[in-house]
């Protein structure tokens, strides 16, 4: 993870550049949640921006994700709560097409996607920050393959972890790591 976390045995050490990040998201958030997510690639495929979803607040302003992340990097990006009393929660998936053996299936192709959930509410413990690796699910149309949102098929090829840290409920730092198995 060359600039952002370095893995000394099974210990991950952040460098002073991931942290300066970190200090920047927090400095910037003026809601009463916010998180801080970053995707760690490690893996031989570049990962690629799919699209987002929020079911509460939005990206920081100047904090968006990265349209790719190189193989061996990390991506990050910060959200916060939209207003008094709320927090947030949202998704990004990521992709990689090519980065899975052709499937039997006529539903899902060789495309890999990553998707990233967090959850920090204004009221309870936000226990919904997940993530998984997953084939998208197609559905045939005559303009070709339509990706259905939300359905995947699960994958061996691929796993998430995914790490939850924070001093208080104001911000929390969700970081998820994609190897390959």
């Amino acid at each position: 993870m060359a600039g952002w976390v370095v893995l000394i045995g099974e210990v991950l050490v952040k460098t002073p550049e991931y942290i300066e990040r970190l200090k920047q998201i927090a400095n910037i958030v003026d809601q009463d949640r916010a998180v801080a997510c970053v995707l760690e690639n490690d893996t031989d495929v570049e990962l690629v921006y799919v699209r987002h979803r929020f079911g509460g607040g939005h990206f920081i302003t100047g904090q968006e994700p990265p349209r790719t992340i190189p193989p061996g990097h990390a991506g990050m990006w910060g959200a916060e709560d939209s207003g008094l009393m709320t927090g947030t929660d949202g998704t990004v998936i990521y992709g990689a097409d090519g980065a899975l053996p052709e499937d039997k299936n006529p539903l899902s192709g060789n495309q890999l996607r990553v998707v990233c959930n967090w959850d920090n509410p204004f009221i309870g413990s936000g226990n919904q920050n997940t993530a998984g690796a997953w084939r998208p699910w197609l559905i045939p149309t005559s303009n070709g393959p339509y990706e259905w949102p939300g359905r995947y098929f699960p994958i061996t090829e691929f796993d998430v972890d995914v790490f939850k840290s924070g001093a208080s409920k104001k911000m929390w730092e969700v970081r998820y790591r994609l190897r390959k198995m």
